[in-house]
């Protein structure tokens, strides 16, 4: 009890602390709100660039969100868990690099958790760190499905801002390829109505961010001449 009433006093100051929050709620007992508080400690740890926080922090809310019991064989819905399980992979990614164990274990939870059934921005959302994975552990071929998948995903239940990132990341997946022509054709499409960037997801939220290029094309891991894939890139 005394735990509940110093999160709800927490909760509505001026500067809420999620990781005190998320901390007495899970001591309260209280599940739905530590998940959901444990989720934005990482988040927010995730926006400062403290991965090892970040990956702590969504770690906690992965296992409480993923007991027995709920929607799916979960505590929490299909969407939230793969919003956090997208978020998680993404700090492990960036902590780690693209082509550690951690990674690709996290990636494929996350591409088990993609359902069709989640809420369409947070499952487009998700497609953006497996494709980086695949690009930079050689699978090319793997990245590309994912990549028409998230396009034919993007037209049929998606809106503009979902469609034009879709198009650009198969473009990235074509020159890893190095098929400058099909590239070309992905990141030249104008959509109708072009000027109208409102949707589902903003375009931040799918396309990757000039760290997260910099970080695939700076691995370890080369896919094919990784000097010439940087250059067709650039």
């Amino acid at each position: 009890m005394l735990h509940a009433q110093a999160a709800e006093i927490l909760r509505e100051s001026a500067s809420p602390e999620p990781e005190a929050i998320a901390h007495h709620f899970t001591e309260a007992g209280l599940d739905d709100l530590a998940i959901e508080w444990w989720g934005k400690a990482g988040d927010q740890a995730l926006r400062r660039s403290a991965f090892q926080e970040a990956i702590s922090h969504l770690g906690r809310a992965i296992a409480m969100a993923d007991k027995a019991g709920g929607d799916e064989g979960g505590a929490a819905p299909i969407g939230q868990r793969l919003k956090l399980q997208t978020h998680y992979a993404r700090a492990i990614a960036w902590s780690r690099g693209y082509a550690a164990d951690e990674t690709k274990a996290a990636v494929a939870r996350v591409q088990e958790l993609v359902t069709g059934k989640d809420d369409i921005a947070e499952r487009l959302n998700a497609y953006y760190v497996p494709i980086a994975t695949n690009l930079v552990n050689g699978e090319v071929n793997q990245a590309l499905t994912i990549a028409l998948t998230f396009l034919r995903e993007s037209i049929a239940e998606g809106e503009l801002p979902d469609i034009v990132a879709a198009h650009r990341l198969s473009g990235l997946v074509y020159t890893f390829m190095r098929a400058l022509c099909r590239t070309l054709a992905c990141i030249s499409r104008k959509p109708s109505g072009f000027t109208i960037l409102t949707g589902t997801a903003p375009l931040s939220a799918v396309m990757p961010s000039t760290r997260e290029l910099r970080r695939l094309l700076t691995s370890r891991t080369s896919v094919g001449s990784s000097a010439n894939s940087r250059g067709r890139v650039s």
